[in-house]
C-alpha cells in the first residue's frame, strides 16, 4: 500500500503537502526521498516529515549533472527495491518515472514546464502524466504528451493552494517587496546579478527590499553588494508564503512557481523571467493575475496601482476552484493503483 514520492526541488514540498496529509489521513503508508538541492532539505526538516536524503545537483555543467543524475537513479533503485512501493507519484521529478518504470512500479507524474525535456521520462510504460490544459495548444507538449497523458484545468499551484487555509493579504500600507532573484544553477536561467540590482535599486525608490536569497552563495554576494545600503534586507532563512502574502505589498521574482502561487494569493505579482515564457504563465498573464517584464518604469507603475489587489481576486478564486477539483482526482489516479 506504500506510496512513494520523490521530492528533487524545493517547490515540490508544498505542492506534496496536501496530499501527504491526505495520505496520512487515510492510513496509506509514504516513503519519501530528497535531493540535496535549493532549500529542499531545510523545508522538509521544517516540515518533520521522515525522509531519505538521495543525492544532490550536479552543478552547472552538463557532464557534471548527467553522471550525477545517473547516480541517484541506481541510488533510488536501491532504496526502493527495499521498501518496496506500490506506486510512485512525482511533481517534476525526471527519476520518478525512470526508476519506477525500470522496477515495473505504476507512476503517477505531473510538470507544469512544456520546455522540459525530462518530461519524456513520463512516456515511459505503466503509469499516466497528468499536465495542465494549457499544454493542449503547447507546439513543445506535443513531443511528450502521448496516450498515457491527462489534463487538467487552471495552474499547478492552484491543486495544493485550495487545500490550505490563507492568510488576508496585507492592508497595512507598508511598502515591503519581496524580491527573489534568479537560479544560478538552472540551465534555463544565465545568472545577472548585476540586472537584479538595477532591478533592487528601483524597487528601494518605493519602499524597503527583503531580498529572498535562493542559497548561500547568493545570500553572500547580496549581502556584500548591498552592504551599507538603506531600504533593502538579505533575508537570512528561509521565508514562508504567508510571511509575504500577511506582510508584503507585492512579490518580484525570476518566474517560476513562487510568482504563481503568490499571484494566486491576491499578491501583486511580477515575473521578471528573461527566457520564452511557460503556458502556464502565459494563462495567468492573459487573466491579468501576473505582469511579465523586465522594465524598470513599468515595474513601478505596477507596484504602485492601488487597483490591482482589488481586480485580481475574483480570478484567482476561480482558478483556486478549478485546484479542488484537480486535487481530488490526483487522489483517486494515485489509489487506483493501490
Amino acid at each position: 500500500m506504500t506510496i512513494w514520492i520523490d521530492l528533487a526541488n524545493s517547490p515540490h514540498v508544498t505542492f506534496m503537502r496536501p496530499f501527504i496529509k491526505r495520505f496520512e489521513k487515510d492510513g496509506v503508508p509514504v516513503v519519501i526521498t530528497a535531493r540535496d538541492y535549493g532549500n529542499t532539505i531545510e523545508l522538509l526538516q521544517q516540515e518533520r516529515w521522515i525522509f531519505r536524503e538521495v543525492g544532490g545537483h550536479g552543478g552547472k555543467k552538463t557532464l557534471s549533472k548527467m553522471l550525477s543524475f545517473v547516480d541517484r537513479l541506481r541510488l533510488l533503485q536501491r532504496v526502493l527495491r527495499e521498501v518496496g512501493p506500490k506506486v510512485s507519484f512525482s511533481q517534476s521529478s525526471f527519476y520518478s518515472p525512470m526508476v519506477a518504470s525500470s522496477l515495473r512500479i505504476p507512476f503517477v507524474y505531473t510538470n507544469d514546464n512544456e520546455h522540459a525535456k525530462g518530461n519524456l521520462t513520463a512516456r515511459l510504460p505503466g503509469g499516466v502524466a497528468i499536465y495542465p490544459d494549457a499544454f493542449r495548444d503547447s507546439k513543445q507538449a506535443r513531443f511528450f504528451v502521448g496516450d498515457n497523458s491527462a489534463f487538467y484545468q487552471g495552474v499547478k499551484e492552484a491543486i495544493y493552494l485550495s487545500q490550505s487555509s490563507r492568510v488576508s493579504p496585507s492592508s497595512s500600507g507598508e511598502k515591503v517587496y519581496f524580491y527573489r532573484p534568479e537560479p544560478w544553477l538552472a540551465q534555463y536561467h544565465e545568472p545577472r546579478p548585476e540586472f537584479s540590482l538595477t532591478i533592487i535599486a528601483a524597487l528601494r525608490e518605493i519602499g524597503e527590499v527583503k531580498v529572498i536569497a535562493r542559497d548561500a552563495a547568493q545570500r553572500k554576494y547580496y549581502s556584500s553588494a548591498l552592504e551599507g545600503q538603506r531600504n533593502v534586507e538579505i533575508l537570512q532563512t528561509v521565508v514562508s508564503l504567508d510571511d509575504i502574502v500577511s506582510t508584503g505589498a507585492a512579490f518580484i521574482g525570476s518566474g517560476g512557481t513562487m510568482c504563481r502561487e503568490l499571484a494566486l494569493l491576491g499578491v501583486p505579482t511580477v515575473s521578471l523571467y528573461s527566457g520564452k515564457l511557460l503556458a502556464v504563465d502565459l494563462e495567468l498573464i492573459k487573466r491579468g493575475l501576473l505582469l511579465h517584464t523586465q522594465d524598470a518604469a513599468e515595474l513601478q507603475m505596477f507596484l504602485e496601482d492601488p487597483s490591482v489587489k482589488r481586480r485580481n481576486r475574483e480570478v484567482a478564486q476561480e482558478l483556486l476552484g478549478y485546484g479542488a477539483t484537480t486535487f481530488e482526482m490526483f487522489c483517486e489516479r494515485i489509489y487506483g493503483f493501490l
